[in-house]
């Protein structure tokens, strides 16, 4: 339910209760609601050794703010159904995280050869995208109450409710204020950027102009925070070889020129480390997480069909760029570094490294040096 006031919240605790008592995957994992101080509660479930190797909460709220809220601390939501119940919203923060730095995206010259092909638009289709990721993979997470959030934010887009200041001593309590998600401490993500989106991109027929036509080959879910986007799911239509693949460079490529700080990919897979995707602990990721997630000057929109082609281009320039400051900098560092004097050598050494005499007679030459030497010096 979307509803947050007080009664429906009770009934909610109630539910829970009856949940936690009869269900080992309600007992086993922290249940969270509207009211919450959702940044306290982040900040336990991360450092608790009880929940080391849990990556999933769990709510009975499906409601607009309060998932949005949850994205701004770093949870990951999707929507479960267990043992068909109820459904449950479940954020989740994985012990790993996939992050892609735009340095580290790896462009095969298949795929820039194929990016000629291809253009990019952002929310133009978003209800077909959630069709197609449902259509291949299955109804998955991708249950009726998730599917009316995502649709929700991404048509009416996110506003941030005005706080009560009040809230009780557990940091969960009622309020009267429906659209605001109960009672919560007053703090900092009362006021956030945040934005559900879909990325798009078509095929484009040789033929141009108003003759010319597109069709959907691939498609992302995810959401922005601040200076952060976050992929939840996505597709790739059947018989389009490479198509996933460009979709996700060209993604890089766009989310890089719009100026975010790095992209989220989430869970860590395979196709994503092999794609660039570094793997970070918990902790690092919030870290990273909360250094961007206040930042409003990103925007992730599209006003045209952007073609994919100058985007990968832009990407692979921008990596070789840092590459030549990379070789130039560390060139400069060696040609910085004070030169060593060649160490001392006795005549003796150099004759015995230089001649292609057997050690022993080395031994000897240096033998018969010091004693005429020594000989010439006692009288």
């Amino acid at each position: 339910s979307e509803d947050v006031s007080p009664l429906t919240l009770r009934k909610q605790d109630m539910a829970a209760s009856i949940l936690q008592e009869c269900s080992n995957f309600h007992q086993t994992r922290p249940y969270i609601r509207p009211g919450v101080d959702i940044s306290e509660f982040t900040k336990h479930f991360c450092s608790s050794k009880k929940y080391e190797d849990i990556a999933y909460g769990w709510s009975l709220s499906f409601n607009r703010h309060f998932f949005a809220e949850l994205c701004y601390d770093g949870w990951l939501s999707i929507c479960s159904y267990p043992s068909r119940v109820a459904y449950v919203l479940m954020p989740w923060i994985d012990p790993e995280r996939c992050i892609m730095d735009y340095r580290n995206v790896h462009i095969s010259k298949k795929v820039v050869k194929r990016s000629k092909r291809y253009v990019l638009s952002v929310n133009r289709v978003f209800d077909q995208v959630v069709s197609k990721c449902i259509e291949q993979h299955g109804e998955s997470w991708l249950y009726k109450p998730m599917v009316r959030i995502l649709k929700g934010l991404n048509r009416d887009g996110h506003r941030s409710p005005s706080p009560s200041s009040s809230s009780s001593s557990s940091g969960c309590c009622d309020s009267d204020d429906k659209e605001g998600g109960g009672a919560r401490k007053q703090h900092h993500s009362s006021s956030f950027k945040f934005g559900v989106h879909s990325i798009e991109m078509w095929a484009v027929s040789s033929a141009g102009g108003e003759d010319e036509k597109k069709w959907l080959v691939a498609g992302d879910i995810g959401y922005t925070v601040g200076g952060c986007y976050t992929s939840m799911t996505g597709f790739r239509a059947p018989g389009t070889v490479g198509a996933g693949t460009t979709q996700l460079v060209a993604t890089a490529a766009l989310l890089r020129k719009l100026g975010f700080g790095f992209w989220d990919l989430g869970m860590v897979l395979k196709y994503k480390t092999e794609l660039g995707g570094v793997t970070h602990s918990r902790e690092d990721f919030i870290k990273r997480f909360h250094s961007v997630r206040d930042d409003s000057k990103v925007e992730l929109q599209l006003p045209n069909f952007t073609p994919v082609g100058p985007l990968i281009r832009g990407l692979r320039d921008y990596q070789k760029s840092l590459l030549a400051t990379k070789t130039k900098t560390s060139g400069n560092n060696r040609m910085q570094q004070p030169l060593m004097a060649p160490p001392k050598r006795s005549k003796c050494s150099d004759s015995s490294s230089n001649s292609s005499t057997s050690s022993k007679s080395a031994k000897n030459v240096c033998n018969g040096s010091s004693s005429s030497s020594s000989s010439s010096s006692s009288s």
